[in-house]
């Protein structure tokens, strides 16, 4: 029998990581959970998040932090304490959300340190949530950024750590449903922009999460009580 890949995941508390994470649970060796701060308002909710899925996942976490981002990117507001909150609700969602939530390299910057930690402790892989529905927004989570990043880490590592993504050609919903299947504890994710206790329900990421339940409910393939457990993360 084959051994199976060693891995990294890089992991923020939100569904699609988490989902992410227990693929790589099931499919890998998971040597190390990497959650990266970067002066983002979810920071310290995601930071206490991450410490319950890992915790749950039987899986050792490192804590990253990048500072320096708050000190060279002042001027986008996902970096500002009040910056995502800003504009019209009605906006939320659309071109202007997309620049209010932007960060730029983030996706480079993060893969670039997940596969520094691979090296080292001599894992082929960095798992990570990257999807097929926000990457119709956001360019960094698509197939084609990671075929291009996988061409620069046979450059940058002696090992060739690839980096892998099981949701990359999937919708939320399918996340979500692949979740479930996967018997993630939906009741622990956070994938709010605000960084309150509970989550808002009305930035992009809750919107796409609260539009993934409903189509899920609506063909019966969300149970009311996972449905349940996921709404109380949610401001009443």
């Amino acid at each position: 029998m084959a051994s199976k890949q060693k891995a990294v995941v890089l992991l923020s508390g939100g569904l699609d990581s988490t989902v992410a994470l227990a693929w790589a649970v099931r499919e890998c060796d998971v040597r190390r959970a990497i959650f990266v701060g970067y002066a983002h308002k979810a920071f310290k909710m995601e930071a206490t998040v991450v410490t319950g899925i890992a915790w749950h996942y039987k899986v050792e976490i490192t804590n990253v932090r990048l500072p320096f981002y708050s000190e060279v990117c002042q001027s986008f507001a996902a970096l500002k304490k009040d910056g995502i909150a800003d504009g019209p609700k009605e906006d939320r969602g659309g071109s202007d959300e997309l620049h209010r939530v932007w960060v730029p390299n983030r996706n480079m910057v993060f893969v670039s340190i997940a596969a520094a930690f691979a090296e080292s402790l001599g894992c082929e892989a960095i798992v990570a949530g990257l999807n097929g529905e926000e990457a119709e927004q956001f360019p960094d989570n698509s197939a084609e950024f990671v075929k291009r990043i996988n061409r620069a880490l046979v450059l940058s590592t002696l090992s060739h750590v690839e980096l892998v993504c099981p949701l990359i050609d999937l919708k939320k919903a399918e996340i979500l449903k692949m979740g479930v299947e996967l018997n993630v504890p939906l009741e622990l994710i956070y994938t709010c922009y605000e960084g309150e206790e509970k989550m808002c329900g009305e930035c992009m990421s809750c919107v796409r999460l609260k539009d993934a339940m409903s189509e899920l409910s609506a063909s019966d393939e969300l149970s009311a009580e996972v449905e349940a457990k996921i709404n109380g993360r949610f401001l009443k």
